[in-house]
């Protein structure tokens, strides 16, 4: 193998003077945690209109906003459905956190993030994971308590949910969000623009040229296969992790905004997907986001 030609004196001692600097991994957030006492601590994205953990000064760009305001298991205010679901699935299981404002460094890639340091906190079989737990380690935990005893055929009906739901589905809320929707001001304007082009090129993943009718149109169909599998499923009085990530989608997909207006309309005809919406506001006390 040839050996690499030498690097001119002057870039060498352009390089010598400005070295390429690599950092480390993003830290959890740290500013003021201990005021929370030792509840465990869901740090997700939130509508800054409702968001009453921020503080009224500009953060740094380095510390997620934090402050003791937060408010225990009201999973109301997040307008990310990762984030939603994971926060749905830990009131579901009857679990005692506190939802947290952050901006994970102005990535949905970071959140939801949860930092659970108290000893002798659990539920048996579905211990609450200990530590800090970033969005993969707790969707591969909440999948984990899907199990039980089911039929193969019905395996293969949740991962076909699980499927629309990540694709098509997850898609449609990208788009009406961050490209057609009214996403600045659920989101604010400082990371809006970040996160739409991580939305843009998570939607470019699968083609290079964003089609929005298109998007529209695999949605609808999604959701209609969504709401005619509800049909099948028993009362979900202990909700599994597919059935809430399905909720927390219907959701905010029902804010609607931009071409999701007419979403709206097509979602208001699927009547067990708005079932399960107003399940939720009930619970919640008409805190389901819309």
């Amino acid at each position: 193998m040839p050996s690499l030609p030498p690097i001119p004196a002057p870039l060498k001692k352009l390089f010598n003077t400005f070295p390429l600097t690599t950092y480390g991994s993003n830290l959890p957030p740290q500013r003021s945690i201990a005021a929370f006492g030792s509840d465990p601590l869901l740090f997700t994205w939130l509508d800054p209109a409702s968001d009453t953990t921020s503080p009224t000064t500009t953060p740094s760009p380095t510390a997620p906003i934090i402050s003791p305001a937060a408010e225990r298991s009201d999973p109301g205010r997040i307008f990310d459905p990762r984030c939603l679901a994971v926060a749905l699935l830990l009131r579901a299981l009857g679990t005692d956190v506190r939802i947290v404002g952050a901006n994970a460094h102005a990535s949905a890639e970071g959140l939801p993030l949860l930092i659970n340091g108290a000893a002798g906190a659990g539920m048996g079989e579905k211990d609450l994971p200990r530590g800090t737990v970033g969005r993969e380690g707790l969707e591969k935990w909440a999948r984990g308590l899907e199990g039980g005893e089911k039929e193969k055929g019905d395996d293969k009906e949740d991962e076909g949910i699980r499927a629309l739901v990540e694709g098509p589905v997850r898609r449609l809320w990208l788009y009406t969000m961050f490209l057609d929707g009214n996403g600045r001001r659920k989101v604010g304007g400082r990371y809006f623009p970040l996160l739409k082009q991580e939305a843009v090129e998570e939607l470019t993943l699968s083609t290079p040229v964003i089609d929005g009718p298109g998007i529209l149109a695999e949605g609808k169909q999604a959701l209609q296969a969504i709401d005619a599998w509800i049909l099948g499923q028993a009362e979900w009085e202990e909700r599994n992790f597919l059935q809430v990530t399905v909720e927390a989608y219907a959701s905010l997909l029902l804010k609607g905004g931009g071409e999701g207006g007419k979403m709206v309309e097509h979602l208001e005809g699927l009547r067990r997907l708005v079932a399960r919406v107003e399940v939720l506001r009930a619970e919640y006390g008409g805190k389901d986001g819309r």
